[in-house]
């Protein structure tokens, strides 16, 4: 499982743009890399975690835009995560 999507959250009336991006491990069948950015006119949160492919099934809402479907890899997470970036600011402003 791999792959980037953007949707919309209301936390206590405040509207946030999510970008959220995942890579399942395959040396660690069940375990994923995501990086999440939220963000909103005033606040940027950014955090990375592991999580569970199961939490990661619950964690993405239905109505999420799918925006790549293929993350490349490196065994670097933070490496890997700024190759993330790459992808997603090519594939959406080009």
């Amino acid at each position: 499982m791999e792959g980037a999507c953007i949707y919309s959250i209301n936390e206590n009336n405040i509207y946030y743009d999510i970008l959220f991006m995942y890579k399942e491990y395959s040396e660690y069948p069940g375990k994923v890399l995501v990086y999440i950015y939220k963000y909103n006119n005033k606040v940027v949160i950014k955090e990375k975690k592991h999580i569970t492919t199961r939490k990661l099934s619950e964690s993405i809402p239905i109505d999420a835009e799918h925006i790549l479907t293929h993350m490349k890899y490196n065994r670097d997470d933070d490496i890997m995560i700024e190759l993330w970036k790459k992808q997603i600011y090519n594939k959406l402003i080009k």
